[in-house]
Order: structure tokens, then sequence, then C-alpha cells
């Protein structure tokens, strides 16, 4: 069963915000409509379903991509928030991991771009990933914001996380986004930045965090 929400009186930054101080980087799909934007919350069925015409679109042109490169690899999907994740695994995906990923992130903005033409309504992004590692490297990062939440608000101090890129920044922001008592902000220069998890008062939280968690994709 899936959950629609409808707005037509409010902007898809709103809408986004909104959406991610309920969900976090639990799956949904923003759509916009003749009206205004539907919102799409899973209940009871895979995330996948949410985005099954995408991900059928994705999969021939991840297929086809392979198959230039002559690349034998199986290819997984999963949903974080309103981003597909892509990975290719297989005994030949070292190729992609080689210069700092720098195939995966072309292919990921061809595919971005792809997407964006075919399903112009849908709200959506491709993060593209080889032998689970990046995805890998998430998870992890998630767990560590987690612990860190708990420390702070255990001893009323700041935490920092180690440094990070925007995106892995946006995904930290929005999974501590519903943590009651705690704000986060990024700190640092250049593209990779540290995550501050702060103990906050409520009247305080969500400004802080409302800000940091619209850090670019």
């Amino acid at each position: 069963m899936t959950r629609e929400l409808n707005f037509d009186h409010k902007n898809l930054n709103e809408i986004t915000q909104e959406i991610n101080e309920l969900r976090g980087n639990k799956p949904y799909k923003i759509i916009e409509t003749e009206t205004g934007y539907q919102v799409l919350i899973p209940e009871d069925e895979d995330a996948l379903d949410l985005y099954t015409e995408e991900i059928d679109a994705l999969d021939d042109m991840v297929g086809d991509y392979l198959k230039v490169l002559k690349v034998e690899g199986e290819i997984g999907y999963d949903i974080l928030g309103q981003t597909i994740w892509i990975n290719i695994d297989g005994p030949d995906v070292g190729v992609f991991l080689k210069n700092r990923g720098d195939l995966l992130n072309d292919f990921q903005y061809v595919l971005e771009v792809f997407l964006s033409k075919k399903f112009p309504q849908v709200n959506v992004y491709v993060k593209c990933d080889a032998d689970a590692r990046r995805r890998s490297h998430i998870d992890d990062m998630l767990d560590m914001a987690q612990t860190k939440s708990k420390l702070a608000l255990e001893t009323g101090e700041k935490q920092k996380l180690p440094p990070m890129n925007a995106y892995e920044r946006r995904v930290i922001h929005l999974s501590l986004l519903p943590v009651e008592g705690i704000a986060t902000k990024s700190f640092g220069m250049g593209s990779l930045k540290q995550v501050l998890v702060i103990p906050v008062a409520p009247e305080t939280e969500q400004s802080d965090s409302s800000e940091e968690a619209s850090e670019a994709e």
C-alpha cells in the first residue's frame, strides 16, 4: 500500500524539507502534477515499486553500457530517500573503481540527465556504485552518525564526523533530522567538509538542521 500526500500551495523545496523531517532517508517519491505536487510513501510494499518505470529505463541503459565496455556484471537497485542507487557487481567491476570512480561519476551524470528528460515530472537522483563500495561507506557513516548523536545527547557536547563530500553530508543531515534534540551543521573549506552533531534546545533544533539538510546533491 502506498500513502499519497498532495500539496497544492507549497513549492518543491518546502515539500522536500517537510518530507525529509518526517522520513529522513526513508524512500519516497515526489511527482509534479497539474495542480501542484504529489508525494508517494511506501508502507507495506517494496520501496523499489515506487520507481518501477524509472528502474526499467535505467536497467536498459546500464545493460547496454556494460555490453559496450564488455564488462560482465549483475545490476542491483536500492532507494535512499529520493535517490536510486545502482550497484554493479561482478569480476570485472574494478574498472569502475579506478581514478576515484571517475567512470562511475560520468555515467551517473548521464543517467540523471536521461531520467530528467524521460520523466520530467519526477524529482529523482541517481548514484552509481560498484561492488557496493560507496553504499557500504554511506552505511558506515550513517551508523557513526547515530552513535555520535547518542553521545551528543548523553554528554551535551558537540560531536564531529570525518570529512565527507556534499552527497554524504546531505545523507547524514537527513538521517539526523528526525532525531529529537539534535541539529547538524557542516564546517570546513573545500569540497570535503565535516558534519558537526549538536545537542540543542527544542526551539533551535529545526532551524539549524533544516538549513544543513538543503545541501546540494
